[in-house]
Formats: C-alpha cells, structure tokens, sequence
C-alpha cells in the first residue's frame, strides 16, 4: 500500500468523522440536551456545574474546527482560512400583503348569538 493512499484514506476518515460529529446527529444532541437543562431549569433542579458543562460541551463540540484552524495557522505562521466560517447570508423577510382594514363598524360576532325576546 502506497502512503499516499493510507494518508488520504486516514484523512477521509477524519473528515467522515468530522462531518459525524459537526452533522444533524450531533445538533440534534445538542438541542436535546439544552432543552432538559431548560426543563431542569423550570423544575428548580438544576446544577449550576452540570449546566456549565453541557453548554461548554456544546461550543467544544461545535468550535472544535474553528479552534483546530486557528492552531494550526499559528503554528504554520500563516493565517487560518476563513472562507469555512463565514456566516451564512442573511434573507430578511419579506413584510406579508397588508390587506384593507374593515369599516370601524364592522362586527364579526353580529349574529353569532341567539337571544329569544320574549
């Protein structure tokens, strides 16, 4: 076996793995966990060390690349790419049709309840 077929094999596990760990499973977890923090919140059964280290897991898990990057450009000398971090970009929202206002008479409820006269 060639080195460059095990490196690059060695470097598609890595990037396999880290896509695992980075992808929708991992955001899932993530989402789980600090929703019970916040239903532990509600419940008064929180401790502060246990909330300290889920949110700390959190931003390990997920800037764990961004961190790597800025390793190995200070180690290499060169500055870290940052074309991987960019944010995504931003749509605002289109405002929705505004439709007329009804007459200032206008009453939905006219009719809708039956009282006998006698």
């Amino acid at each position: 076996m060639d080195t460059d077929d095990s490196s690059s094999a060695i470097l598609a596990a890595i990037h396999w793995l880290t896509a695992l760990v980075q992808g929708s499973i991992a955001t899932s977890i993530a989402v789980i966990a600090v929703a019970s923090l916040g239903l532990m919140m509600l419940t008064g059964r929180l401790e502060l060390r246990h909330a300290a280290r889920v949110i700390l897991g959190c931003f390990l898990l997920f800037g764990a690349s961004a961190v790597a990057q800025g390793l190995a450009g200070a180690i290499h000398g060169s500055p870290a790419p940052q074309a991987d971090m960019a944010p995504p970009a931003y749509h605002p929202p289109t405002a929705p049709s505004l439709k007329a206002a009804p007459p200032p008479t206008y009453n939905p409820y006219a009719g809708a309840a039956f009282i006998p006269q006698k």
